[in-house]
């Protein structure tokens, strides 16, 4: 009879390992790593010592959200889209909006944002589904509508995940 040794299985059931603890930079093309876990593509960034992962896809054309620059805005960490500067709230996935006068507002289910956990051994991710904690459904976000198109595929089209 074979025995296993099984390691946390209670505490990393449902996570998948997507970097190691140093991989990631606080700037450059290094704070974000682009990756699938079950063929969903999934942006991971380091703002501040914090990890944040996301579709990989911006919820309002589809485009790539890797070169994106994070910044505070409105008490927010907020991730914007290089190719027509939408803002993202990492915590939430609301649309962030600035309107004329000053007033934020939140439109929320735009970008699906997903669960991230250090262990010792590396940076691991969550996917987010459509259930609520009491297992009741979830709206959908915009952003599952790009989940499975690499965003590197509208790298070539004029004003496409560019930062322009």
């Amino acid at each position: 009879m074979a025995t296993y040794e099984i390691v946390n299985s209670d505490i990393k059931l449902g996570w998948t390992k997507v970097a190691t603890n140093d991989e990631l930079s606080e700037s450059g093309i290094s704070k974000c790593k682009r990756f699938q876990i079950n063929g969903r593509y999934i942006a991971l960034f380091k703002h501040q010592g914090n990890y944040y992962a996301t579709d990989a896809s911006c919820f309002h054309a589809g485009n790539g959200l890797m070169r994106g620059d994070i910044e505070d805005f409105a008490d927010k960490i907020s991730l914007v889209c290089p190719s027509h500067r939408r803002r993202i709230d990492l915590q939430t996935g609301a649309e962030l909006i600035k309107e004329n006068e000053g007033t934020i507002i939140s439109r929320p289910n735009m970008q699906r944002i997903h669960l991230v956990q250090i262990f010792e051994d590396g940076i691991y991710v969550k996917l987010q589904d459509n259930k609520n904690e009491d297992g009741s459904n979830q709206t959908n976000f915009i952003s599952d509508k790009f989940a499975f198109t690499d965003p590197l595929a509208n790298l070539g089209r004029r004003g496409r995940g560019r930062g322009k």
